[in-house]
């Protein structure tokens, strides 16, 4: 029996540059926020349940990861690390995702201080303690979000 192999190497081709395209397209979507050249995935909290959870009782972040606190308005924004595992550093945005204030380093031992910046904000940042200072995040530095 001859076989024509031609349309089954067509079509393996295909669906090798279809899974290709979509692991890009994966990747890139997975670069939610972007400080300075590094990309982080995001994990979103944006009703108010959420930011009242925010990463209290979480058991740490991936180096790559990231919580974004995402509010209605631009407003003095207060947090605190009631419950927390694990240091942060609190990076706060305005509308324009501008870094507004940094807070580096916030030990879970500092509960029930709270930390509340002079500047409005729309959007709080959380990180890893120690990474805004490992990236040289400085204030009026862009965050693409």
């Amino acid at each position: 029996m001859i076989v024509n192999r031609k349309p089954l190497l067509a079509f393996f081709v295909l669906l090798t540059l279809l899974i290709g395209s979509y692991a890009v397209a994966y990747r890139q979507a997975s670069c939610r926020l972007q400080m300075s050249d590094r990309c982080f995935r995001v994990l979103w909290a944006t009703t108010p349940e959420a930011r009242q959870q925010g990463l209290s009782g979480h058991p740490g972040l991936k180096d790559n990861e990231t919580m974004v606190f995402v509010f209605d308005k631009l407003e003095v924004q207060c947090f605190w690390m009631k419950d927390m595992k694990f240091g942060l550093d609190m990076i706060w945005l305005d509308d324009q995702k501008k870094i507004v204030a940094i807070e580096q380093n916030v030990s879970p031992d500092t509960y029930p201080q709270t930390f509340c910046p002079d500047a409005q904000a729309r959007y709080v940042v959380e990180v890893n303690a120690g990474t805004a200072n490992k990236l040289g995040l400085g204030l009026g530095q862009t965050v693409k979000l």
